[in-house]
C-alpha cells in the first residue's frame, strides 16, 4: 500500500453524515497511514477524523456531504506546493508523536490499569 499512497499528491478521506443522524464512528487507521506518508490530507470533518486531524495545520477539513468544499480544498492543495509540504510534514510529525502502534498500546494498557 505505501507505494500506492506515495504516488498520490493529495490523500483524500471524504465521508457523509450518518443516515440515522448519529455521530460518525469508524476506525481512523486509514488516516494514520495517510499521516505516516507525509502527504497532504483533505478529509471530512466528522467523528474521530476531526479529532485526529487539525484543520489548516495537519490537513484541510471540509463539511461532510459537501462536494464543492471537498473539490475546492483538493484544488487549493494541488495549486499550493508550500501548503502541500506544510500539511504533509505536520501530519507526519503528528503521526510520529501521537499515533504509533506503541503509543496506542500504551494508552490501552493505561486504560486497563485504571479500570
Amino acid at each position: 500500500m505505501p507505494s500506492y499512497l506515495s504516488a498520490c499528491d493529495v490523500l483524500v478521506s471524504p465521508h457523509t453524515a450518518q443516515a440515522d443522524g448519529g455521530e460518525f464512528f469508524g476506525s481512523p487507521t486509514k488516516l494514520f497511514e495517510y499521516m505516516a506518508m507525509g502527504r497532504p490530507i483533505v478529509a471530512s470533518a466528522v467523528g474521530q477524523i476531526a479529532q485526529v486531524l487539525r484543520d489548516g495545520d495537519s490537513a484541510l477539513l471540509v463539511p461532510p456531504d459537501d462536494p464543492a468544499a471537498l473539490s475546492a480544498a483538493i484544488l487549493r492543495v494541488v495549486d499550493d506546493p508550500c501548503l502541500r509540504q506544510r500539511l504533509g510534514a505536520a501530519a507526519r510529525l503528528d503521526a510520529e508523536r501521537h499515533f504509533t502502534w506503541q503509543q496506542h498500546a500504551a494508552r490501552l494498557l493505561a486504560a486497563l490499569e485504571t479500570a
